[in-house]
């Protein structure tokens, strides 16, 4: 689950994008917390009936299950299927359709399948340190830990700031215990950085 400062974060930055597009605050929402039993109804419901025109909704409980998942993809897929079964996300779809919303689906980030290679002991080289990832604020310490940690990749992906330097982990590798395995993000693989954007909307009856 996303911390409290990053969530508080994206409500600020999602009701200030739909007030410069000229809603008023009373006309958005942002909920979070949603996924268990009852909890859609209980941030919703009286959204439906109080003007409210653009809700931003975070369902925390497939993120929840792929920071804990132990076995991989096929796994996580497994109790995803679980999750689905109790009906919360399609009482949250099928309220929202029958409101009259266009429902929008996407996510932050995607995932990938890992087994560990170790962690590297830096020191206090690294600024920040990822399963995928680890950023130094100089070029030199970055030369330095790419020569020593074995097939680990310099990338320097466009939009970053000069002064954040990443050095990622190899494909299908990551930054943990050696052989274990998990599910996680922020390396550069087609599944961490791809997301989805998909319209949800009620087929039309013949």
């Amino acid at each position: 689950m996303k911390d409290h400062a990053d969530l508080e974060l994206l409500r600020r930055v999602w009701k200030r994008f739909w007030v410069n597009e000229g809603l008023s605050e009373r006309q958005i929402l942002f909920a979070k917390g949603l996924g268990e039993k009852g909890s859609s109804e209980a941030a919703l419901g009286s959204a439906f009936h109080n003007g409210i025109e653009i809700i931003g909704v975070v369902v925390d409980t497939i993120d929840e299950m792929l920071h804990g998942e132990l076995f991989g993809k096929q796994g996580l897929t497994k109790r995803i299927e679980h999750w689905l079964d109790f009906g919360e996300w399609s009482k949250l779809v099928s309220s929202l359709v029958d409101a009259g919303y266009s429902i929008y689906l996407t996510a932050d980030h995607g995932n990938v399948d890992i087994v560990g290679m170790g962690r590297p002991s830096e020191g206090v080289l690294a600024e920040a340190r990822g399963e995928r990832s680890r950023i130094y604020d100089s070029e030199a310490l970055r030369q330095k830990s790419a020569e020593t940690i074995a097939g680990s990749r310099i990338l320097q992906p466009g939009g970053l700031p000069e002064s954040y330097r990443p050095l990622f982990a190899p494909e299908g590798k990551g930054f943990i215990l050696p052989g274990k395995s998990a599910v996680v993000h922020g390396g550069t693989a087609i599944e961490e950085v791809i997301v989805p954007f998909v319209r949800i909307s009620r087929k039309e009856k013949l």
